[in-house]
């Protein structure tokens, strides 16, 4: 596996050194046995072609934010989906009859509980530190939790119906 990104043709090329390996700075070659794949960049100051800047100049940074910030957005989605999944199994354990208009509640929060997995997965990869993807599912999360708390919402204007239908008051 070639472990060097190679600058684009014309630009500067951008080396590396492997910390944990014999790699020398600056080639692609070299025995890789036992590397721990920690890499330290070293760039060479090159003069670029006419009219284009240094290959750190083509990339520039994203935004990013900050891990603490990140931890706790982590902590909110994780409790907030234990609440779904917690209310999930509970009706699912409810000793009501299930009905086919159930459905119209099941799916809604089902779909939301799907988004709200999937906002944490992505909030788990160290990638969500970049303020695009933190948004990203941030928003992802909260339509997941919109969908659940509709779906609960749903699901308890059926049972309030269901009691109501079955428990009338004799003789009334």
């Amino acid at each position: 596996m070639n472990r060097f990104r190679q600058g684009k043709k014309g630009h500067p090329l951008a080396f590396f050194s492997c910390l944990g390996c014999k790699i020398e700075p600056g080639t692609a070659t070299g025995s890789s046995e036992g590397c721990t794949g920690i890499f330290r960049q070293l760039s060479l100051a090159v003069k670029a072609p006419e009219g284009e800047g240094r290959l750190d100049e083509h990339e520039p940074k994203e935004e990013q934010i900050e891990t603490d910030f990140r931890n706790g957005t982590i902590t909110t989605v994780g409790i907030l989906l234990a609440f779904s999944l917690g209310f999930i199994t509970h009706w699912a354990a409810n000793p009501l009859p299930w009905e086919i208009y159930h459905l119209a509640a099941v799916v809604p929060i089902l779909i939301g509980i799907a988004l709200q997995i999937r906002a944490l997965r992505l909030l788990l990869d160290t990638t969500s530190l970049q303020r695009r993807v933190y948004e990203r599912a941030t928003r992802i999360f909260i339509a997941g939790l919109i969908f659940t708390a509709c779906g609960v919402g749903l699901a308890m204007l059926l049972d309030f119906y269901d009691l109501s239908t079955k428990s009338a008051v004799p003789g009334a």
